[in-house]
């Protein structure tokens, strides 16, 4: 089952690095390990880990993934789970494949995550 939400905000004006701070400062707040990409034309993806957090079906760490694209009046931010990526910060969205940034997850399994991707897709909402 998909544990991921995407969301289109419209005519908003949002900044959208404030937006990126206040998700990694979200992320830090519960322990997690954050890493971001560098900003490309194809947005920026945040990814929180922890050494606790359940591996995928090929033992790959697993990491609550955002992505966010687009301009400040017309924006997608994008919530799930996917494979950590090694050293995302000095990688830009346009190489990474999307499927590796977010899986389908077993929700039972990997429930406090699912959790996790709700939670932080409600703070998004307030923040934007």
């Amino acid at each position: 089952m998909a544990c991921e939400t995407v969301r289109h905000f419209r005519g908003r004006f949002v900044d959208l690095a404030q937006l990126q701070a206040e998700i990694e400062e979200f992320m830090k707040s519960g322990d997690f390990n954050v890493q971001t990409s560098r900003a490309g034309t194809h947005g920026t993806v945040i990814q929180g880990t922890k050494p606790a957090m359940p591996r995928g079906d090929d033992g790959a760490l697993q990491a609550l993934t955002v992505h966010i694209d687009g301009r400040p009046n017309n924006f997608v931010v994008r919530i799930g789970v996917g494979e950590w990526v090694g050293d995302l910060a000095a990688t830009s969205v346009e190489t990474i494949p999307l499927t590796d940034l977010f899986h389908v997850i077993d929700i039972e399994l990997h429930r406090g995550l699912a959790e996790m991707v709700g939670r932080l897709q409600k703070r998004v909402n307030t923040w934007v």
